[in-house]
């Protein structure tokens, strides 16, 4: 009987053994060439998502500042605003030898602002438009920059003809004095008034015709 039951263990066994080794299939593992290549794929993949993410953060970037100019604008309007500003950038440069003749009459005006085109830059440092300037002040900027573009073309005569009805008497005072600060440059300068100066600066003549009342200045 341990005869027998030792043949049937052995045989049992040997069985496993057939079913284990002659049923299992073999398995190919991949060489370390083919695992490298797999790794170097990955790796650009990760590279390439990477990049896709730094570009689609910089047009949020992009897109997030061209909001912050102005709400409610399309982006061409914004960089269309951007180039406008750039352009009068570089006219504002071109336009100094005007801007400086026009500060010497602001400054002969006892005024401390200091122009610009199309405006000026007041006392406490804020740019004003033309547009919101008073009556007085746009008489005296338009003198001033009549005298300052005739004075720059240098012609032989050079004759500036300025109607001040706009300007009070304190405000046709200094508009006078401005423009008798670049009057050695001018031929004749005329200003037409219906009202009286509060005072007539030095090297102005008062006339009145037909009970009008006029300033000019012979240089």
């Amino acid at each position: 009987a341990a005869e027998r039951s030792l043949a049937a263990a052995a045989q049992r066994l040997t069985d496993l053994q057939a079913t284990t080794t002659g049923e299992a299939e073999p398995v190919d593992l991949p060489t370390a060439a083919a695992l490298t290549g797999e790794r170097q794929q990955v790796q650009q993949q990760l590279g390439a998502l990477t990049a896709a993410q730094a570009k689609r953060a910089e047009f949020r970037s992009l897109v997030a500042e061209i909001e912050g100019l102005e709400v409610g604008e399309t982006v061409a309007k914004a960089l269309e605003k951007a180039l406008q500003r750039v352009r009068a950038e570089e006219i504002e440069r071109g336009a100094e030898p005007l801007l400086s003749i026009m500060r010497e009459v602001l400054a002969g005006a006892g005024r401390a602002e200091i122009p610009f085109l199309l405006g000026w830059t007041n006392a406490a440092g804020e740019p004003v438009p033309v547009e919101v300037l008073s009556g007085s002040e746009f008489a005296l900027y338009a003198a001033a920059l009549a005298a300052a573009v005739i004075i720059r073309r240098g012609a032989p005569r050079r004759f500036l003809l300025v109607e001040a009805a706009e300007a009070d008497a304190a405000a046709l005072t200094q508009l006078m004095a401005g423009l008798g600060a670049v009057a050695e440059r001018m031929t004749a300068v005329v200003v037409a008034t219906p009202h009286e100066p509060a005072r007539v600066p030095e090297g102005w003549v008062q006339i009145a015709p037909n009970g009008e009342h006029a300033a000019a200045v012979a240089a």
